[in-house]
């Protein structure tokens, strides 16, 4: 998942071509970005096609060294029309942004605090899910929000109309089918498509909530994060993946017993927004898993490794 769908197979040799260059002569050299700029640049492009896996490691290496003006490229290859530069060249873009996505979240994991909505920026970059819209999208929502609440709105009063936004509006839910897909951890998908996991639905309600100055926590129940709004005896706690439900104290209780879970106060605190995003890596390293990217779930073993340190 977040890869770019390639729109053509990858054949290592196809009609007309040897093992390396066009006429079968061996691999073609790679331009060193001696030339002029553009012309070597489409050079590299055109080498895209070549069969041999040396000369493509060669052209990506190429590429990255040419930093905004070799991703520029990549970008107008994957638009055009040859489809098999085309797939080459979003396959190569997507590698690029997963591998930076992997070096953004290193970096930010180490860090003290995390803001939520960053962090789950950030996993969207990696899995390659466009980030861009979400965060006008939540302002969006906020502002009608805004619109619904009065000037000193109590914590239940903006509780029960963030539920009514969100859930009965705007449809925003959870959803027992493909529940352990990599789009359920996305935020940016979970916007898009109005389902996601419980954390990430608790994330679009507080982001939503914090833009109007409501205050909002994430609950870490086991297995199934809520969202508190306010505090103290007016709080009130809801539950996005059932489109924004409700949930007394005593339900809570239950819960926690059903679930065999020790008696805490600790489940009824809100959690840090830096416990949450490590939790969200946590629920990306299960779906990945489910999905045999094994590889990539072990990188986030380990930076969950350092996170917890």
């Amino acid at each position: 998942m977040g890869a770019a769908e390639s729109d053509a197979s990858e054949p290592e040799g196809g009609p007309g071509r040897g093992p390396g260059g066009a006429d079968g002569h061996g691999p073609r050299r790679v331009p060193d970005g001696s030339g002029p700029g553009q012309g070597q640049l489409g050079a590299l492009i055109e080498l895209l096609l070549d069969d041999s896996r040396q000369v493509r490691t060669a052209v990506r290496e190429e590429l990255a060294a040419r930093g905004d003006a070799g991703r520029r490229a990549l970008e107008a290859a994957a638009a055009g029309a040859e489809p098999r530069v085309r797939a080459r060249a979003r396959q190569l873009l997507a590698e690029w942004t997963r591998e930076g996505g992997f070096v953004e979240l290193s970096a930010l994991v180490r860090r003290p605090a995390i803001d939520l909505e960053e962090g789950l920026g950030v996993i969207d970059r990696l899995l390659g899910f466009g980030h861009e819209s979400t965060g006008p999208a939540l302002d969006a929502l906020a502002e009608k929000l805004r619109a619904s609440l009065g000037e000193e709105a109590a914590f239940a009063d903006a509780g029960r109309a963030l539920a009514r936004l969100l859930g009965a509006e705007e449809g925003f839910r959870g959803t027992s089918q493909d529940y352990h897909l990599v789009d359920r951890v996305s935020l940016a998908r979970t916007v898009e498509t109005r389902q996601g996991l419980p954390l990430t639905l608790s994330a679009v309600y507080a982001g939503v909530a914090r833009r109007v100055g409501v205050e909002a926590g994430l609950l870490p129940f086991p297995g199934h994060v809520l969202v508190a709004i306010g505090h103290g005896p007016g709080r009130v706690v809801l539950d996005p993946f059932a489109s924004g439900d409700e949930v007394s104290r005593e339900a809570c209780e239950r819960r926690l017993a059903e679930l065999g879970a020790p008696p805490s106060p600790r489940w009824l605190l809100p959690a840090t927004d830096r416990d949450m995003v490590v939790r969200q890596i946590r629920n990306l390293v299960s779906a990945m898993e489910r999905h045999d990217r094994i590889g990539d779930a072990r990188r986030l073993r380990l930076l969950l490794d350092a996170a917890i340190r």
